[in-house]
């Protein structure tokens, strides 16, 4: 399973994320039912979760901030999005069932 952290930290370090990290899947088990991560994946143990920092400026300028944080509330989904598919990808690889979880 180092093997594939390994490959996940350089996938996402790649991609522009510093901020990621993994978990046991229990804590979220008191979730509401379909949010919870053995309703995605039956046996489901872990998770992954990472993040992109968005840019201060986009909240604090004078105008259009609705239009500035859509855009790139946009593009950092997308981002997000298409590495969620490429690390399930990863991870089933090495013999794991994994599932996306989309923004």
């Amino acid at each position: 399973m180092n093997d594939v952290l390994n490959d996940i930290a350089d996938i996402l370090r790649s991609e522009g994320v510093s901020l990621w990290g993994t978990g046991p899947s229990e804590p979220m088990e008191d979730e509401q039912p379909g949010y919870r991560p053995f309703d995605l994946v039956s046996g489901a143990r872990s998770l992954i979760c990472f993040g992109l920092p968005v840019p201060r400026g986009i909240f604090a300028q004078k105008r259009h901030v609705v239009e500035s944080n859509w855009r790139t509330q946009n593009l950092y989904y997308r981002k997000l999005d298409s590495l969620s598919v490429r690390l399930a990808a990863r991870l089933e690889e090495d013999g794991e069932r994994a599932v996306p979880v989309f923004g």
